[in-house]
Formats: C-alpha cells, sequence, structure tokens
C-alpha cells in the first residue's frame, strides 16, 4: 500500500464499526447525553447547528425513534482521526503501524469522552482533525470548509481555528506576529469574553497543571533542540502545524482562571500535541514507534480504567 495514500475506503469501514461499538457497547453515555443531547431535537439550534444537528439525530426504525447521536459523533471522530494520523504518521512509520497507532488513540479520553458526553464538541473535534488533514496536505479551499464546519458546531474551538487562519492570510510575516500577539493579550485580558464558559465534564485531571506540563515540554522539544532538524523534518505545512500547536498552549495557559475553557481546549489540541511532540524526539525512528506505540497503549489502560467512566450508563 503507498504509504502517501490515505486508505478512504478503510477508514470508512472502520469508523462504521467503531461508531456501532460506540452505540451499542459497554462504555454506556455521561450525564450530557442522558440530561441533553437525547431530548435536545426540540432545542433551538443557535449558533452551533451542526453541533446540534449531528449530535442530537434521531431515526425512526420499525415503528421506534431511536438516538444515533453518538454513533454519527464517533463516526466522524474515527473519521477525521485516522485521516489525520495517517497524514502525518503514514510517510515515516507505514499505513498499518499509523492505523495501529490511530485505533488505540480512539480508547483515550479526548475522542472517548467526546463521542459518548460532550457530543457537539466531539463533533467539532472530528471536523478538526479533518481539517488538519487537509490544512497538512495544502488543501487550503477544503480545509477552510471543515473549519466552518467545526466552528459551527462548537463555539469553544473558534479561538483555536482563528489562530491557524492567521497563519495562511497574505498579509506580512511581521503583521502575523503582531496578530498572533494582540490575539494573546485580549484572550488574556477577557477571557470570559472570548469563550463563553461551559459545564465542565466530569474528571479527575488537574487540566491546569496538564495544559503547564505540555508547555514545558512542548518548549523543551522545539526551543531547545536545533531548528534546523526540524526544517528538514517536518514539510513547512507540518511546521506551522507545530508552531501554532506550540502558540495555543500558550492561549491555554493564559487561561488557566477559567478551568473549563483550559478543559476543553485542551480536549481539543491533546491527540495533535502529542504527536507532534514525539515526532519531534530527535531520537532514531525505532525509538519513536515504541514512544508512540507505548504511550497510546497506557492512555488506552488509563482512560477505559479511569473512574470517570465507570459511571458511564446506558440509555
Amino acid at each position: 500500500m503507498n504509504s502517501r495514500a490515505t486508505p478512504h475506503l478503510s477508514i470508512f469501514v472502520v469508523s462504521c464499526a467503531y461508531a456501532i461499538f460506540i452505540q451499542f457497547g459497554p462504555l454506556g453515555y455521561g450525564i450530557d447525553v442522558h440530561e441533553s443531547y437525547q431530548y435536545a431535537d426540540t432545542w433551538p439550534l443557535g449558533t452551533e447547528p451542526i453541533g446540534w444537528m449531528i449530535s442530537s439525530f434521531w431515526v425512526d426504525f420499525l415503528g421506534s425513534r431511536i438516538f444515533i447521536g453518538p454513533a454519527l459523533t464517533s463516526f466522524l471522530l474515527c473519521f477525521g482521526l485516522f485521516c489525520f494520523i495517517i497524514q502525518i504518521l503514514g510517510h515515516r512509520f507505514g499505513i498499518y503501524f499509523s492505523m495501529l497507532i490511530a485505533f488505540l488513540l480512539l480508547f483515550t479520553h479526548p475522542v472517548i469522552l467526546s463521542g459518548t458526553n460532550v457530543l457537539r464538541q466531539g463533533v467539532a473535534t472530528g471536523f478538526f482533525f479533518l481539517f488538519l488533514y487537509k490544512f497538512i496536505n495544502r488543501n487550503i479551499k477544503q480545509s477552510i470548509f471543515f473549519s466552518l464546519l467545526s466552528a459551527l458546531s462548537h463555539n469553544g474551538i473558534i479561538l483555536i481555528l482563528i489562530t491557524f487562519h492567521i497563519a495562511i492570510i497574505p498579509v506580512s510575516h511581521k503583521l502575523k506576529k503582531w496578530l498572533y500577539f494582540l490575539l494573546l493579550v485580549l484572550v488574556y485580558l477577557s477571557v470570559d469574553f472570548v469563550l463563553s464558559l461551559k459545564t465542565s465534564i466530569d474528571s479527575d485531571t488537574n487540566y491546569k497543571i496538564v495544559a503547564a506540563i505540555l508547555l514545558l515540554g512542548y518548549s523543551l522539544i522545539f526551543i531547545l533542540f536545533p531548528q534546523r532538524y526540524f526544517s528538514s523534518y517536518f514539510s513547512s505545512m507540518e511546521n506551522i502545524v507545530k508552531n501554532i500547536l506550540f502558540y495555543n498552549l500558550l492561549l491555554v495557559v493564559s487561561m488557566t482562571n477559567s478551568p473549563s475553557t483550559v478543559q476543553r481546549l485542551l480536549m481539543i489540541l491533546f491527540i495533535p500535541v502529542i504527536l507532534f511532540m514525539i515526532l519531534g524526539l530527535p531520537v532514531r525512528i525505532f525509538v519513536k514507534l515504541f514512544v508512540l506505540f507505548v504511550f497510546s497503549s497506557l492512555w488506552v489502560f488509563v482512560t477505559l480504567t479511569s473512574s470517570t467512566l465507570q459511571t458511564w450508563t446506558t440509555l
């Protein structure tokens, strides 16, 4: 199989299987699904029409109404995640290893919680993965399309999307630096105005500490090591994504007085940040393969044994 080709048909089949597993499997659902999404067909769509439409979708089957919002959300998450991971890992480590890593990451908390509880955020994250896939692939028009779908699914992702779109607007590099600086100051001074606070996702994790650790680790890898290594190892678009992810970590850390916002943004950024950090390690390829597999496996174990999922119940 061509290591640079994205096997869309295989991804589609895996995504269907994952959606069925989430819909009918043993994990169950969180409080947002039980108290909101399965009744949301009577709610106004507001500024997030795509998110509400997909996450609260019902079908009529044999005279019964079946709520399939979690299945649709999980399908989108799986399809977007696989496309994104194969785009950045496939030509480095091969399609099959990349699909293995993508499969493992399906069972980590950013994906599991987004498909079984915070569905609108899950829809937005799925479109965000597709945005990154097209963005890195230099398909700017389609990336803008997926960013629009993502923004119309959950307004909490708009800030992240703005940081990417600043990078591609046709202005001088100096002006872009000023725009990024002004955005950071604006967010720091008015986080409650920039992002409305949402109900927090149940978790035992202190996301403020996690954000600080990720920023420190990202800084150690991408600032201390010679930039010429990254310029040759990453494509030009991957380098742009790498730098914007670092900037987004700065934004998240500046919002520590808003734990709910920190939590939601990190849920969206977690997987891209972790993957770029591991790819940026100045070590041999087999070490990166080992780190990717072990880290992903441990992350799955921690997620599936977490106290949060133990409280999930079926509909």
